[in-house]
């Protein structure tokens, strides 16, 4: 694996996206558009309280108009 590779699916290519770089937020709605809904719910389920997940989530719910069928973000505790 190459040093600084984003990874193999589109969500952790996203994740990356999130991670180094200002993003427009028209690229962004167009790469949500892009990406399948299930990729991204699958992401959603998987790691919910990631916070660029959680992000990204709010995003794609504000960009699109549409929400991910995916459970509420558990409550999570904040540690000093």
């Amino acid at each position: 694996m190459l040093l600084g590779w984003p990874g193999a699916s589109d969500t952790d290519r996203l994740a990356c996206i999130f991670k180094h770089e200002q993003v427009d937020l028209l690229v962004l709605k167009r790469i949500f558009e892009a990406t399948p809904q299930a990729a991204l719910e699958t992401t959603a389920r998987t790691t919910p309280t990631a916070s660029r997940v959680r992000g990204a989530w709010f995003l794609y719910a504000a960009l699109t108009s549409r929400t991910l069928d995916a459970s509420d973000v558990p409550r999570i505790v904040a540690v000093d």
